[in-house]
């Protein structure tokens, strides 16, 4: 198994230690891929060196197609040799603490990840498939930049004590930087050197047993594929202690055609695969499938259509027998048993579904209006989320979950910590 390790960050140039709060805020923009049009224009008018700026290029008028990565790259190193960043002088790790508003706070460690394949060779799983369009955008990004510019996110199951113990004894400190992220979370940011005590206890702890990429997989792919052609070995990760920290896991609910919404609740409720149905408000469904509502033992679904409501509760016998030669943990997840009943009562199988057969929808509130304002008829199909320890036993078990199964919050905002590759070559 490669080994995580500490880095030379490369970095916003604020005070080395116990900075004031609230200095970087300014220039943290949320993860590339949550960021709208209005969203980058506002981070970028309120503080032009925004890291909005670096990690979603976009290509300008006029321009070139791969012309925005080109004046990104030419951006990066403007900002690291005019004194905007700032290159850390030895490797060192960052613990990380965030708190949202409302649900749970993650703890972890900024670090070096190794990238290869997945599995034995690093000790890095995954748990879902990933889409060949958002890597291309990253492929050429880090080939343009030559640095990791936002972080893999993934999954430390077990050592919670021995985490926990070294935490603690750094947050006692002040922090390198402190503040509030752009989705308003309160985070804090402590440096430390790899010979210390408890950085060294935290990189043993990083080391202890495989890690599960909860956010990041075209990210990490991406760094695979270029360092198959010369690039670093090596990627940014927060590695999350997920026994006690792990970060909230949220549903992407599903949309689908619904030419006669009385035939496909017909469908649907007549399947084997459902014991029960009973009708229901499109209100009742949104609030009993909203993020973070409690969820009981039992599978189950809501369908929301022009035509009415109805909550479907899922024989889990019946789904674990249509997944013959599956692991226990991937028959136990909501998700699955979805599309299982999605192919059985309407025909829509993985790879019509790969084909655009369904619309994604994050936020029951939301899938319910997307489906019933789509100009062509449809009906919200609503699930709950799983839990992060059945993503890690999924991957532990050498599995990947359905395309769009998970949505991992909080997550850290791009601009904490940069990775460049040619002062890493050597670590």
């Amino acid at each position: 198994m490669s080994e995580v390790r500490a880095f030379r960050a490369t970095r916003y140039a604020i005070s080395e230690a116990g900075s004031a709060h609230g200095v970087l805020d300014g220039l943290l923009s949320p993860p590339y891929d949550v960021i709208s049009a209005d969203q980058r224009r506002a981070l970028l008018s309120a503080q032009p060196s925004n890291s909005v700026l670096l990690d979603l290029p976009l290509r300008e008028a006029g321009e070139a197609d791969g012309a925005q990565y080109t004046r990104t790259a030419n951006t990066w190193s403007a900002w690291r040799k005019g004194g905007t960043l700032v290159d850390d002088e030895t490797a060192q790790i960052y613990l990380y603490e965030e708190q949202p508003e409302v649900g749970n706070s993650i703890r972890g460690v900024f670090a070096g990840i190794p990238i290869g394949p997945y599995g034995r060779e690093t000790g890095i799983l995954r748990h879902e498939s990933t889409l060949s369009g958002p890597k291309a955008d990253r492929r050429a990004l880090i080939a343009a930049v030559q640095a990791n510019l936002s972080p893999v996110i993934l999954l430390r199951a077990g050592g919670s004590s021995e985490f926990a113990a070294a935490a603690d004894a750094v947050s006692e400190s002040a922090p390198y930087a402190s503040g509030r992220t752009p989705s308003g979370s309160a985070y804090k940011l402590w440096r430390l050197t790899p010979g210390s005590d408890h950085g060294a206890a935290l990189l043993a702890w990083a080391n202890g047993t495989d890690l599960v990429i909860a956010d990041g997989h075209h990210r990490y792919e991406t760094a695979r594929d270029y360092a198959e052609s010369g690039g670093l070995s090596t990627a940014l990760g927060l590695i999350v202690e997920s026994d006690r920290h792990a970060p909230a896991l949220y549903a992407t609910h599903r949309i689908v055609p619904a030419v006669d919404p009385s035939v496909l609740l017909a469908k649907l409720s007549a399947s084997p695969l459902v014991l029960h149905h009973t009708a229901s408000t499109s209100e009742q469904l949104i609030q009993r499938f909203a993020d973070g509502a409690p969820t009981g033992a039992e599978l189950e679904v809501g369908v929301v259509t022009h035509d009415g409501a109805a909550l479907l509760k899922l024989d889990r016998a019946a789904i674990s027998a249509a997944l013959p030669g599956r692991s226990a943990a991937y028959q136990s997840l909501s998700v699955t048993a979805l599309a299982v009943l999605i192919d059985q009562a309407l025909g829509i199988d993985a790879a019509a579904a790969t084909a655009g057969a369904l619309r994604y929808v994050r936020g029951s509130a939301a899938a319910v209006e997307s489906a019933l304002n789509d100009p062509a008829p449809s009906a919200a199909l609503l699930l709950h989320g799983e839990r992060p320890e059945q993503v890690v036993a999924v991957a532990e078990a050498g599995e990947t979950m359905p395309q769009k199964s998970t949505l991992f919050a909080p997550k850290p905002p791009t601009g904490l910590l940069f990775l460049a590759h040619e002062i890493n070559r050597d670590l």
